[in-house]
């Protein structure tokens, strides 16, 4: 049985820790957070039996073998590194850090501790990503000539929401480390090497809470892929009646369009539609059987999610392998993102340097 320990009492509690239950072989033993009287409930309320009052104790305990990181991204180098230090195999949330220098030493820290190490990026197990995952594979498109993404929402419009560390970018707040972590790294899985970027990050909603956010809501970012492909990126929390997640991608055979329009939910709803040469009308794909549907029976789709790269983390310990997506996908769109950061800074093209 292998012992988890949660960080983190939002995100944390509401997905890693039920997510983690649900595996066969895992035990969530303990969960710390910066609030102690939280903490303490939600351990009562959830069976967990070690309440931690700091972080520091957790990954400290001998009687923790693993640490799920859900914590703010500000923290996430310091726990990563204590836990590393302890003996810990870690999941830890996207962003895998603040900036690249942090993420390189989690990265190489990790790989010499022959610790398993994962980063969330949970959406390459969403079933119609398989697909069409597969499907460029066999290049049903033949060459790709143009890709545009847009993932659009109005989570966070509303004037009346309360001012959180989300809209601190000295915590990690801001839709780019939210959103375009996630993004940066699907682009690269589906379509190869990003090499050079070109970023816009806007703050469209100056006021949160009566107070002045500093991190961005709004991202525009054109990325030109190795091969020479344009990606046109757009990204928001802040958008009323956004149009949701979509991916269109346009080959010289044809076309493929990803979309997710539920608004609620950010992972269930995706369906995959395919426009061939002699098509006048998109085909929707229905899934083989070899992409097992996710079952749909939580309340957040995120969960199921997690659940897989849950799966993956446990299986990996107890095999004593590899896992994947590991730390050093997270350092790789962690390079990505300081690129972008450095564009908007200088309003150029900045190339990706490993």
């Amino acid at each position: 049985m292998i012992r988890i320990g949660i960080i983190g009492t939002g995100f944390g509690a509401k997905v890693h820790m039920p997510g983690f239950q649900a595996i066969k072989g895992a035990r969530v033993l303990g969960i710390a957070s910066s609030k102690p009287e939280k903490t303490s409930q939600i351990a009562q309320k959830n069976n967990i039996e070690l309440a931690f009052k700091t972080w520091q104790e957790l990954v400290s305990s001998s009687k923790i073998d693993a640490v799920s990181i859900a914590a703010p991204p500000h923290l996430h180098f310091k726990i990563a590194m204590a836990a590393i230090k302890n003996g810990k195999h870690i999941l830890c949330e996207k962003p895998l850090a603040m900036n690249a220098t942090e993420a390189r030493q989690m990265a190489k820290k990790a790989a010499e501790s022959g610790l398993v190490h994962m980063t969330n990026f949970e959406f390459k197990n969403i079933p119609h990503w398989l697909l069409m995952k597969d499907l460029l594979q066999k290049n049903r498109l033949g060459r790709i000539r143009q890709i545009n993404i847009d993932w659009i929402t109005g989570g966070r419009s509303d004037p009346a929401l309360p001012f959180l560390w989300q809209n601190e970018s000295r915590f990690g707040g801001g839709i780019l480390f939210a959103y375009g972590s996630h993004m940066i790294d699907y682009v690269e899985w589906f379509f190869g090497p990003i090499e050079k970027v070109f970023g816009k990050l806007s703050i469209l909603k100056n006021k949160v809470g009566g107070k002045k956010p500093t991190a961005e809501d709004t991202c525009n970012i054109i990325m030109e892929l190795k091969n020479g492909t344009l990606v046109n990126l757009v990204t928001s929390n802040v958008l009323i009646n956004g149009c949701g997640h979509r991916m269109e991608v346009y080959g010289e055979k044809g076309s493929l369009k990803l979309e997710n329009k539920n608004l609620k939910d950010t992972v269930y709803g995706f369906e995959l539609q395919e426009w061939l040469d002699k098509d006048r009308v998109g085909k929707k794909l229905s899934l083989p059987a070899k992409y097992p549907k996710f079952k749909e029976n939580y309340s957040d789709g995120r969960l199921e999610a997690f659940i897989k790269i849950a799966n993956q983390f446990i299986k990996a310990i107890k095999t004593k392998t590899p896992a994947s997506p590991s730390f050093e996908e997270g350092l790789r769109a962690q390079v990505i993102m300081d690129a972008i950061k450095k564009s908007d800074k200088f309003q150029k093209w900045v190339e990706i340097k490993s």
